[in-house]
């Protein structure tokens, strides 16, 4: 099967080589004509590319667009960036095992609450208060604590308790908001006979205090009955914010040889004590944007085609600004100048033959009835270019219609087809961003 179809090939390509008849009219090669084709500017598409005649920005807004860039010390969240924060644990009670004096340094107790060495948790002594003949009644409080420093996230509070023998409704845990007593939780059931580790998280603001404290409440406690306290734990966390952080966008391409920059606008909340500056830079190649200077001042910056800002955001540890979007805006020299196009492959004059890839060559071929013929498949090479505001792609036809689009260098496609031989018109069409085009045609005899 494959000899037939060498021999079939062959057999044409002398047909044609030899062939000196005039059966067939006279084509010419390259031609303007568009053959059929409708070819008109695309206002919808010029409009959704720019913003309004010869004015274009570009706008970033989303954790996407930020996390395109690169950060230094910045989070991003909520359509929004910010600078870092870093959570840090302060300790006002660190420890606290009642090994020395009774009680602790601001402490306060009343009734029968002692350190005693009988029952302890770790260490020589615990806190303790034991019941009497008579039901008593007795308070443990640690010293009063500054909570309300800024930024405070939450109090954690931490012992270890021990019940023996306390009824339901004998002993409480109690929190001081500055103003009044909050009954917490009951203890009479907390450590019923073993050490048992108490541990909480408070985030309500009403505790976030100047003078807050802790107490352990004994209500009716009789003899047998005896409450302890060992390593006592308090401390808050504190959310600070780093001092200073960048954002360096992602690159962008204008689309234009020349823009004039006019604007760098940045929405953003300062809270007092913070601050940010803008930096841009731009070059004509993205490659280039690497090494490019950075400008403060938009009126320096160069106009050149690929552009980079930079946000530097600078607070005073407790608070941090807050940037929601960036919006880069410029103008342009309207572009009424088609883009270049030239049909680069086949050319006139030539025969071209390609079996399956296996078998490719071309020949100079001067034949006025076949400019150009094409035994198998060809690739069709095209150069295309726009100085004003570039090429966005290259469409390729076959007798009008649409067969292939190619957005990026080299411009070119395969036609592959398995034809009869026959004059088929091979259009391509160039586009630049502004909606101008450039188009051109030849004609070719084509077989397979």
């Amino acid at each position: 099967m494959r000899k037939k179809i060498y021999i079939t090939f062959i057999t044409i390509a002398i047909f044609i080589l030899f062939m000196g008849t005039s059966l067939f009219p006279c084509i010419s090669g390259k031609t303007s004509e568009n053959n059929g084709i409708q070819i008109q500017t695309n206002n919808d598409k010029i409009n959704n590319i720019f913003s309004d005649k010869g004015n274009d920005y570009w706008l970033q807004t989303t954790d996407e667009d930020f996390n395109s860039g690169e950060k230094i010390d910045i989070k991003v969240s909520n359509d929004s960036f910010f600078l870092n924060r870093t959570i840090y644990e302060i300790d006002l009670i660190d420890d606290e095992s009642f090994e020395n004096e009774w009680p602790p340094l601001y402490w306060r107790s009343s009734g029968e609450w002692n350190k005693e060495g009988d029952r302890v948790n770790s260490g020589a002594y615990s806190a303790d208060c034991d019941g009497g003949f008579a039901p008593i009644s007795a308070n443990l409080e640690t010293l009063r604590m500054d909570c309300s420093i800024q930024n405070i996230s939450e109090i954690y509070v931490s012992f270890w308790g021990y019940d023996e023998g306390s009824d339901e409704g004998d002993y409480y845990l109690d929190y001081f908001n500055g103003d009044n007593w909050n009954e917490i939780t009951r203890l009479d059931n907390f450590g019923e006979g073993y050490w048992e580790y108490y541990y909480d998280i408070i985030t309500d603001p009403q505790y976030f205090v100047k003078e807050f404290s802790v107490r352990w409440r004994v209500n009716q406690l009789v003899i047998g009955e005896h409450v302890y306290v060992d390593d006592v734990n308090i401390g808050i966390k504190q959310e600070k914010f780093a001092m200073s952080g960048s954002l360096i966008s992602q690159s962008h391409d204008t689309i234009k040889l020349s823009p004039d920059y006019s604007e760098i606008k940045v929405n953003k909340s300062l809270p007092s004590g913070t601050s940010i500056t803008t930096w841009m830079r731009a070059a004509d190649t993205e490659l280039e944007l690497e090494y490019a200077s950075w400008y403060t001042d938009i009126n320096q910056v160069p106009n050149k085609r690929w552009i980079q800002w930079n946000v530097q955001l600078d607070g005073d540890g407790n608070y941090t600004p807050t940037v929601y979007d960036v919006n880069i805006s410029w103008t342009f020299a309207d572009d009424e100048i088609p883009p270049f196009i030239e049909i680069t492959n086949p050319e006139l004059g030539y025969l071209y033959f390609n079996l399956a890839d296996l078998i490719e060559f071309k020949i100079l071929f001067r034949f006025p009835f076949f400019p150009i013929i094409i035994i198998g498949r060809i690739n069709i090479e095209v150069t295309a270019y726009d100085n004003e505001s570039g090429l966005e792609k290259v469409e390729f036809y076959i007798d009008d219609e649409l067969r292939w689009e190619d957005p990026d260098k080299p411009y070119n496609w395969t036609w592959t087809d398995n034809v009869v031989f026959f004059p088929y018109t091979i259009t391509v069409i160039a586009y630049d961003y502004y909606g101008n085009q450039n188009s051109e045609e030849i004609k070719v005899w084509k077989i397979f």
